[in-house]
């Protein structure tokens, strides 16, 4: 009564018969277990028995891919599958705008070489930024996961900031970032440009979304003006420093200073312009009083006095008006160039330090 369908291979004979190598990483690259196993379901085992032979069975290939690395494969097969979709898709669309959609005969386009082709290079960009990142995440996912076992202990504490880094949640999705750099295969071109800057906006709404989730909504002051409340109630408290700075200015310490103005260096050289000839003033008045003692020596040689005095009153201007804004400007330059644990207590000192430096003026 049991009978064996003619189209099926004995199983026996599939788990005995040797699978080629090339064969075997060439399924593995190409194909998957799961999608083998439908293929040969559905095709192989219909098709001429000198094909059905041949082909291994579905159960050699899973235990192959198991023996082997399976996240490497999988990146692989998914960049090749990139790869040619794109340059079969590309190729499609230079086929209907040459020759479809074209309302005048086109001139006979000068042959380039198949590594200078834009086509060509656009599809290799695009794999590689999938599989680069496909590796690059794995790759810090496991370090990540290394560095926090108990044997990563004695480097943790040697480089405390490097560990810091890498073991951050967010270790992962920087490092795999670096992929983005692949893009650089293609051409400078518009549509490079155009995808760069899609993808940094796209990753600008991801994070924003983020901060988000994590209680950091953020109101734009510039799109919605009467909104009272930009900030989050965590940063309620210094809502009267940043309420009234300029919405461009990133440091706490600038909203202080100069909230009006986002520009470090023109506040700065708006103050010497602005406190120069008031001190000036003041100091040729204090400096002609304190020269009325001497006004014999003012009457015998006036150029001479009239010079003294003049340099005088400069230099104390000057060392005056240089050191006030150093000392404020430095607070400035320090929040953009030092990192913000650097120093944190002790840069108002080096500030002072800097300043008081123009005393070599007087």
């Amino acid at each position: 009564m049991a009978s064996t369908e003619p189209n099926s291979s004995p199983p026996s004979t599939a788990k005995t018969s040797k699978v080629d190598p090339v064969l075997r990483n060439a399924l593995r690259y190409t194909i998957s277990a799961k999608e083998y196993k439908t293929l040969h379901e559905y095709l192989i085992t219909r098709s001429p028995a000198a094909l059905r032979k041949r082909a291994p069975h579905p159960a050699k290939v899973e235990s192959s891919s198991r023996a082997g690395d399976e996240a490497n494969a999988a990146a692989i097969r998914a960049s090749l599958r990139v790869f040619i979709a794109s340059q079969t898709g590309l190729q499609i669309w230079d086929l209907i705008t040459t020759r479809l959609l074209a309302r005048r005969p086109t001139k006979a386009r000068t042959k380039t070489s198949i590594l200078r082709s834009p086509n060509l290079r656009l599809s290799l960009s695009l794999s590689l930024i999938l599989f680069l990142h496909r590796t690059l995440f794995r790759f810090f996912t496991r370090l990540r996961s290394n560095l926090l076992s108990k044997d990563a202990g004695p480097f943790r504490r040697r480089h405390p900031r490097i560990a810091r880094s890498l073991t951050s949640r967010l270790a992962p999705a920087v490092g795999a970032s670096l992929a983005g750099f692949a893009l650089g295969v293609y051409p400078a071109d518009q549509l490079r440009l155009t995808i760069a800057i899609y993808t940094s906006t796209r990753a600008a709404e991801f994070a924003y979304n983020a901060l988000e989730n994590e209680g950091w909504p953020f109101t734009s002051p510039i799109l919605f003006p009467n909104n009272p409340s930009p900030l989050p109630s965590s940063l309620a408290s210094i809502a009267p420093i940043t309420d009234p700075a300029h919405p461009s200015i990133s440091h706490l310490s600038c909203a202080l200073l100069h909230p009006r103005n986002p520009s470090c260096s023109s506040t700065f050289l708006t103050y010497i312009l602005t406190a120069f000839p008031p001190l000036a003033k003041f100091f040729a008045l204090i400096f002609t009083l304190f020269s009325l003692p001497r006004y014999k020596a003012f009457l015998s040689s006036p150029t001479k006095e009239l010079n003294s005095l003049a340099k005088r009153v400069m230099r104390m201007t000057l060392f005056i008006t240089m050191a006030i804004g150093t000392s404020w400007g430095s607070i400035c330059l320090f929040a953009n160039l030092l990192p913000r644990n650097f120093i944190p207590t002790q840069r108002w000192f080096l500030g002072g330090f800097l300043g008081g430096l123009w005393g070599f003026v007087e």
